[in-house]
């Protein structure tokens, strides 16, 4: 009975703290950029993932004109991993400052 008690806190408190980890790149700040090719050309469906070290982070993709955009994320020096089928992966860092202007993360991808 003792031993199911633990079990059952144990997984209480792990669900409990691997919602608070998840939640702490959340707050008011924003990242926005633009992937284009060598040439200049805009890409779409680009995968452009956002990392806080060690608070995780979140991943969009690039629309019809190139440009992504992350909101609700803290302030911080954030890791951008920009990826596409067929190109050479682009890692960048961007400051973000809650309630200021977001710095735009242009990024140019090459082929492989």
């Amino acid at each position: 009975m003792l031993s199911k008690r633990v079990v059952i806190i144990g997984l209480a408190l792990a669900v409990l703290f691997a919602g608070s980890a998840a939640a702490q790149w959340r707050g008011l700040g924003r990242l926005t950029g633009k992937v284009v090719d060598e040439a200049g050309a805009v890409l779409v469906d680009v995968t452009v993932r956002a990392d806080l070290p060690g608070m995780g982070g979140t991943t969009v993709k690039t629309n019809e004109k190139g440009e992504w955009m992350i909101s609700g994320i803290a302030r911080g020096e954030w890791v951008i991993t920009v990826a596409k089928d067929g190109m050479a992966i682009q890692k960048v860092k961007a400051v973000v400052q809650e309630m200021a202007v977001p710095p735009l993360v242009k990024t140019t991808l090459k082929k492989e």
